[in-house]
């Protein structure tokens, strides 16, 4: 039994916190290599060899012909060359795949296609462009017009590969060429590493699987992390074995986990792995195993677990998912990559700059020391897949902790790499999304400014980088167009922010629905109505903002990020509108059809939002004005086939989509 009561509900903070470095070399004591297994050649592609491969067999296995044309003795064409021809009799043909039935003697010859086997007294091949058929003297013969040496066009046996020769090392990444290679060798099944079975365990009274009705009113939420970690182990060459969620209690969580164990050769969790009074899992492997770490100072990632539980290597990754995908990338994938031999690209350090290293310019403050964003030993070297880019939004951090700073990266008009930062924390999924790897910020750096060097490890090297970014208010129409153009990337900011991205070279377009002073070069704009969503048919009488004063009504309003806010406040002030008196009306919802999805589920009487979204929704509409929605190109970025292809879409496809859009029209 496990001895939770008493003296361990009671909080505990984290002692200590361990550095980066020491977190990796307790993972790296974790022994969850694989071993070997032979699997089908055809299952062999992107495997990675666990043995040596020596060739058991010559290949070729005979003497055969590289050319069509004539097998020859050498000795015989000697005289051919320039306006002289020797004529030999052609005894016969040999073809491939058949076992040669002609000798060739001194002084004739036989036809012969590429790849047969060379007949016995045969030592070259004339090729067939060298010769003409001569049937002068009533039989075949073949007139030859250019010598031949001993062993010309002929692949000798063993040419290819020799019997005992050492064919493929250990630690092949198998791919095409290897596997066409080990068919040559005649090779039915083949040495491969294993790959690691690794547990994946979500923990938490509130997740829900994708799929399963959410009741999103008692707290539940779907459950990320086990569907975004089992697809991080798979990339980095681990086998994931996907449990069902681990509820906050001990009997479950102890249950769940005595399986996974017992299967699998490392075992990943989620969550719980603080230091609280319902944090169980430090509890349950100072109990049951060998805590190794608890706490490292890293940001995100402060609360990471590691040790053996039950036996088996154990790591407790935080509960966020942003935070615990990049803490698995940080410290648990190499050492994936290590155990399968799996790894895409070899570990590299990264070069250092003139000005010190890399992500540690001068104008972005903080010290230099010699390492990826002067962080020192504690940062080690690079993973794969890492790339420079320029930062170009601006970066405050307190400091304390190496900071794993999640950016998205896009291409400049001079396929140049702009890397930015979201805005988002390591609770919000979104981040996982609109970003594509991770930077180190050093524990003494304070800031990173617009325009410093960087690199940044990618989350995953296969994955493509988006073919445009675009930023500012959400809008339907701006949506329809991204969805056909491919891997284009669209982040929602406020007027102020997305500017201020925009004059820092961040985006390739900007949308913007204020005043007609947008920046760039403005390629696009229509009209908008906007006004408030009710129930269908109306049935409490709303014909303006006034009718929100009365205080039978319960108003769903927008955040003030939003522009459709905006709008709204600035209506409400000219017409006199008491905000004051609107129930409702200081919660601000985060998304354009927030507030019409609150009033479509029957939790509010009237949405503040756009016509087409209240149209999309069965509602009804009052209307209390239009906004001009405008989109400007980087001028830098008029280059780009993306951006062409939009401003394309713009003259083909926008008037009939206005035209089959609620509430839009072309200005």
């Amino acid at each position: 039994m496990l001895a939770f009561e008493g003296e361990y509900m009671t909080r505990r903070e984290f002692r200590s916190l361990v550095p980066p470095a020491e977190a990796h070399e307790a993972i790296e004591s974790l022994s969850f290599g694989a071993g070997t297994e032979r699997v089908p050649l055809s299952e062999a592609h992107d495997r990675v060899l666990a043995e040596r491969v020596d060739a058991g067999i010559d290949v070729p296995g005979f003497d055969r012909a590289a050319m069509d044309g004539y097998a020859v003795r050498a000795a015989d064409t000697f005289e051919a060359g320039g306006a002289e021809s020797v004529s030999l009799p052609v005894t016969g043909t040999v073809h491939a795949g058949s076992s040669p039935d002609v000798i060739v003697d001194s002084g004739v010859a036989a036809g012969i296609a590429t790849g047969a086997v060379m007949p016995a007294g045969a030592d070259a091949v004339v090729p067939v462009e060298q010769t003409v058929e001569d049937e002068s003297e009533g039989e075949d013969r073949v007139e030859i017009r250019a010598a031949v040496t001993p062993g010309e066009h002929v692949m000798l046996r063993g040419a290819d590969i020799a019997g005992g020769d050492r064919a493929l090392s250990p630690g092949t990444r198998l791919g095409p060429r290897h596997v066409g290679l080990l068919a040559a060798l005649g090779r039915e099944r083949v040495p491969v590493r294993e790959r690691p079975q690794v547990a994946v365990v979500s923990t938490g009274d509130e997740l829900v699987q994708p799929g399963d009705p959410l009741d999103a009113r008692s707290g539940q939420i779907y459950d990320v992390n086990s569907h975004s970690i089992a697809s991080a182990v798979r990339a980095a060459g681990g086998e994931p074995a996907v449990y069902e969620t681990a509820t906050d209690s001990r009997e479950a969580l102890r249950a769940v986990l005595d399986r996974a164990t017992e299967a699998c050769s490392l075992v990943l969790t989620s969550g719980s792995t603080s230091a609280g009074s319902t944090d169980l899992l430090y509890r349950l492997l100072e109990d049951e195993g060998e805590k190794l770490v608890h706490g490292v100072s890293v940001k995100p990632g402060r609360p990471l677990l590691v040790g053996r539980l039950f036996g088996t290597a154990y790591v407790g990754l935080p509960g966020y998912p942003v935070s615990a995908l990049m803490t698995f990338t940080q410290f648990v994938a190499p050492q994936l990559r290590a155990a399968s031999r799996s790894a895409t690209e070899p570990e590299r350090e990264i070069p250092t700059t003139s000005r010190g290293t890399v992500g540690d310019s001068s104008s972005g403050g903080g010290t230099s020391n010699g390492t990826v964003g002067g962080s020192g030993s504690d940062t080690g070297s690079a993973g794969a897949g890492a790339i420079r880019a320029s930062l170009r939004t601006r970066v405050r951090y307190d400091g304390g902790r190496l900071r794993l700073l999640p950016v998205g990266l896009v291409e400049d008009g001079n396929g140049s790499l702009v890397a930015y930062a979201p805005e988002t924390g390591s609770g919000a999924t979104t981040t996982l999304a609109e970003t594509d790897g991770f930077v180190r910020m050093a524990p003494e750096r304070s800031l990173f400014s617009p325009g410093t060097e960087v690199t940044v490890e990618q989350f995953d090297t296969s994955d493509p980088l988006p073919s445009l970014l675009g930023v500012g208010d959400p809008d339907p129409v701006v949506f329809a167009l991204l969805d056909r153009l491919q891997t284009s990337r669209y982040l929602r900011l406020g007027e102020t922010d997305a500017r201020r991205w925009f004059d820092d070279s961040v985006p390739d377009i900007l949308v913007t629905t204020g005043a007609d002073d947008a920046p760039g070069e403005q390629v696009a704009r229509w009209e908008r109505e906007w006004g408030l969503a009710v129930p269908d048919g109306n049935p409490d009488s709303v014909d303006g903002s006034e009718r929100l004063t009365d205080g039978d009504l319960l108003f769903a309003n927008l955040g003030t990020a939003l522009s459709v806010r905006e709008v709204f406040d600035t209506h409400t002030e000219s017409t006199g509108v008491v905000v004051e008196d609107i129930d409702g009306y200081h919660r601000g919802l985060p998304g354009v059809e927030s507030a019409v999805r609150t009033v479509a589920a029957g939790d509010a009487d009237v949405g503040l939002g756009l016509q087409t979204t209240a149209v999309d929704h069965g509602l009804g509409f009052v209307p209390l004005g239009t906004q001009t929605v405008r989109v400007a190109v980087a001028p830098s970025r008029r280059g780009k086939p993306e951006v062409a292809a939009l401003e394309d879409l713009f003259e083909r496809t926008l008037p009939d989509l206005l035209g089959e859009t609620a509430g839009y029209s072309q200005r």
